[in-house]
């Protein structure tokens, strides 16, 4: 069974709020409904939202980390 639109982002949400302090934190305060929508329409269900977002996290961590000189 798929989910919907509505229970990917509530997932991704939650999954956001989770592990904020593991690089996510920008998902949550940075994402309202609209940007929600607008992320998970290039996705294939949950496993692909979460997926990416886990990514999205580590390039962020290693583009920081590149400004810093680490």
């Amino acid at each position: 069974m798929s989910l919907s639109t509505a229970q990917i982002i509530s997932k991704a949400k939650a999954f956001a709020e989770a592990n904020y302090d593991n690089g996510l934190d920008f998902f949550v305060e940075g994402y309202g409904d609209d940007e929600w929508l607008d992320y998970i329409q290039t996705f294939n269900g949950w496993s692909e939202v979460k997926a990416e977002m886990k990514s999205h996290a580590a390039r962020r961590a290693e583009y920081a980390a590149d400004i810093v000189g680490q």
